[in-house]
Parts: C-alpha cells; structure tokens; sequence
C-alpha cells in the first residue's frame, strides 16, 4: 500500500507546478534590477546635468550682467566652479570654455557663451557597462548664450 502512495505521491510532485513561479522569479529577478538600477542612474545622471546646466547659466549670467564693466575671464570660472561646489560636484573636474580673451565683451550686440564640460561616472551600472564598453563614464555638455546687458 505504501508503494502505491509514494507513486501517486511522485506523480503528483511531477505535474505539480509550485516550483515553475520560483524559477521564473529567479529568471526575472536579474533583468527587473537592472532595469530598476537603470532608472536610478538615468535619474542621478539628469541631475547632475541640470545642476552643470545652472552652473553655466550663473557663468554667462556674470558675463552679461557685468560686460560694460570689463570684468576678467575668471570670475566667470569662479561663478562656474562655485555653482557646482554647491551642488556637491566636483568643481576641479569641469572644463570651462568663455570668450577666449582675457576681457568679456563690452559690445551689447553682442552674446556671451559659456560652455562647460563634465564627466559623469556611473556608479551602479559600472559593472554591466564594462562587459560592453571599457568607459564607464559619460561626458555631460552645456552651452549657454546669454545676451549681454546694456
């Protein structure tokens, strides 16, 4: 009697279907993380270009604000790197591109334009990146004009 329950016992534990959900949530669990991690780093890497953004828009701010002043070139680094000191980035990272003189431009006609360069890194993607790519990095770019004040 107990040979006939044990293979009605066996018969059922082959049709049954408790371990089938088990092994689709360990195939899905993988792809929905990085999905999720995705998300997350899409959203970090938008922040950090809007706050790169802001702080080119302070940098041509100064420039256009004060053109009939003649102020140097470098206070417009100095607006640029406090903007991202600011926002917790690093300031020394960001390549600053103004006028490529020494003095802003005291003509009204004309727009001042600050371009700043910065290099996001990828913090919880790195991993998979590097199986498709050897960077690891993204270089977030920013161009502002803005019309100088009279």
């Amino acid at each position: 009697m107990k040979a006939i329950e044990s293979s009605v016992w066996l018969r059922r534990l082959a049709r049954g279907e408790q371990g089938q959900a088990l092994v689709e949530f360990a195939l899905v669990t993988p792809l929905l993380l990085i999905l999720l991690l995705g998300m997350v780093e899409f959203g970090r890497a938008w922040n950090t270009y809007q706050t790169v953004t802001d702080a080119a828009r302070e940098g041509a701010r100064v420039a256009a604000v004060n053109s009939k002043q003649n102020i140097p070139i470098d206070e417009v680094y100095h607006a640029v790197r406090r903007a991202l000191a600011a926002a917790h980035l690093d300031s020394t990272a960001a390549t600053i591109t103004a006028p490529g003189y020494n003095l802003l431009p005291t003509d009204d006609n004309e727009a001042t334009t600050v371009t700043v360069t910065y290099p996001y890194s990828f913090t919880f993607l790195r991993p998979f990146l590097r199986w498709t790519t050897e960077q690891a990095t993204l270089s977030l770019v920013t161009t502002v004009v803005m019309r100088n004040e009279r």
